[in-house]
């Protein structure tokens, strides 16, 4: 991870780092950097005392999001993914 990502894991909000945690479970997208995310909550709180309830906030959101029947959210965000890539 770059120098500006760090930066920007280090100063965004709790809220924000676990949101990345919930993109990920939920679409399997930007893997590293949900697990940056996770490691600065985990930081936070072991080192700054930080008292954000994360795991109940990813919880919640995943249970938020609807689960039509059928659909693979990772095949699709992989299918997304390949996608953007330029075939030739």
């Amino acid at each position: 991870m770059n120098e500006e990502m760090e930066k920007a894991i280090a100063s965004a909000s709790p809220q924000f780092l676990a949101a990345q945690v919930v993109v990920y479970r939920s679409l399997g997208m930007n893997k590293d950097f949900a697990i940056s995310c996770m490691a600065e909550l985990t930081r936070r709180r072991e080192e700054d005392g930080e008292e954000f309830d994360y795991e109940t906030f990813i919880e919640e959101q995943l249970a938020e999001i609807p689960k039509p029947s059928g659909i693979d959210y990772v095949k699709i965000s992989k299918d997304m993914q390949n996608g953007l890539k330029v075939k030739k």
